[in-house]
């Protein structure tokens, strides 16, 4: 009987105890940890922190995923696009062909292409020939207020290319010509003229030499 009632006794003892446990006034968390009663908890990871925090305590907030197909997005406004025209006045009076269209020799003698270069040569000259145009007293028709020599190039291919004249110096040329008025005489010359009425354009040369000195043609295929 004694041992009966210490069986019963126990199990008692063991349920109760059970209860308690289960119990939502007990909180776990309440009692020690001594794995991390040592360390406060700004110490502790994230994730431990979240498993030491009394589920009570603990508040989850939801951010929508925001709606792309609902949010207007950004416009970037663009300005036509409106070029500025060519300002050329327009002056029939001037065309004085014998001028512009008669052929002037250009020359280099030898005395002045000392030193110089091929291409030095090819650039004196071209310079020569643009400057009967770059001249207040040259006809409107083919009168230039400025010019540049842009580059002097020579293809190697050019010995087998169909241009005439073939000289003694062959070399590609490219230039700007500022026009003056429409019509003039370089708008046969293939190229582009820019807002600022210059005409960007080239020519292939061929330079002729001589015991006097230099003289130059252009080559047309």
């Amino acid at each position: 009987m004694y041992r009966l009632n210490y069986f019963s006794q126990l199990a008692f003892i063991v349920l109760l105890f059970a209860l308690v446990s289960c119990s939502p006034g007990v909180n776990p968390s309440s009692y020690p940890n001594p794995a991390v009663a040592s360390l406060s908890p700004t110490e502790l990871p994230e994730v431990i922190q979240l498993m030491l925090t009394p589920r009570a305590a603990m508040t989850l907030t939801y951010t929508p995923t925001p709606d792309l197909s609902s949010t207007p997005l950004p416009t970037e406004t663009l300005s036509a696009f409106e070029p500025t025209p060519i300002q050329l006045p327009e002056i029939w009076e001037n065309v004085n062909r014998e001028y512009c269209d008669k052929p002037h020799p250009v020359f280099l003698p030898i005395s002045e292409a000392k030193g110089l270069t091929d291409d030095d040569i090819v650039k004196k000259l071209m310079s020569l020939f643009l400057d009967y145009y770059n001249n207040p007293q040259a006809p409107g028709y083919c009168q230039i207020d400025g010019y540049r020599i842009e580059s002097v190039s020579y293809d190697e291919r050019t010995p087998y290319l169909p241009l005439e004249p073939k000289g003694d110096i062959m070399r590609g040329v490219a230039f700007s010509i500022k026009l003056i008025q429409v019509p003039n005489a370089w708008m046969s010359l293939s190229g582009e003229i820019d807002q600022q009425n210059w005409l960007h354009t080239g020519v292939n040369m061929a330079v002729f030499r001589s015991k006097d000195g230099y003289r130059m043609a252009f080559a047309n295929p």
